[in-house]
């Protein structure tokens, strides 16, 4: 947990975390509708892992590949003679630490989330050559264990263009047992040429979604 702590207030001084109260307002996700306060976060203000600060690149909110960076690829071995599906690609990774907007006693005052947003760019869509996932982890106080509230992966959407999309949750925020943070993962493979993957922003809001 030391380790994740450094990773996840590195670069203090320099986050750029937005806090917004905004009324009901259509939201930049078609067919939704956002209101209440959001957590907002620019890619570029996360912590890269330091194991991948040789690949990644910041360019104004953007997260993104060096120009001549790609992913790594690990070869799968067969087992029980099953078959091999080519290499696994190691992504690069970065964490943004979530606080609380209300700025208040959590007991009383949590908000409403209920939709991870993304604001990227993956240049193949459904393809395999470029991807964009991000994860809202949620770290119980009490033991530290880590568990995935939602999921953004952009090769569920056959978009190829800068652009927002969503992940959808029902798990309540609860900060007064629990910490956040949003872990950001880029994949470039070789195959992907001059192609390059970017996450420039990051939000936590509330879409009014009821699950079934």
């Amino acid at each position: 947990m030391k380790a994740l702590n450094k990773l996840l207030f590195a670069g203090g001084a320099s986050a750029a975390l937005s806090v917004s109260s905004i009324a009901a307002a259509v939201a930049d996700v078609p067919g939704f509708v956002e209101r209440g306060e959001a957590w907002t976060h620019t890619a570029s203000s996360c912590a890269v892992n330091p194991g991948d600060s040789d690949k990644a690149a910041f360019t104004g909110p953007d997260l993104t590949f060096r120009p001549e960076a790609y992913s790594a690829g690990i070869e799968v071995t067969p087992i029980l003679g099953g078959t091999q599906f080519g290499p696994i690609w190691q992504p690069i990774v970065a964490y943004c630490n979530v606080l609380n907007p209300l700025d208040a006693d959590p007991a009383a005052q949590t908000p409403s989330w209920d939709a991870l947003i993304v604001g990227y760019l993956d240049p193949d869509g459904v393809g395999i050559n470029t991807n964009v996932v991000a994860r809202l982890i949620r770290v119980r106080r009490n033991d530290g264990v880590a568990s995935t509230v939602a999921t953004f992966d952009s090769n569920k959407f056959n978009t190829r263009a800068h652009g927002e999309q969503l992940a959808l949750f029902s798990e309540p925020m609860d900060f007064r047992h629990n910490e956040y943070f949003v872990e950001l993962e880029l994949i470039r493979t070789p195959l992907a040429g001059h192609s390059n993957p970017v996450v420039y922003s990051v939000r936590l809001v509330d879409v009014n979604f009821t699950p079934k």
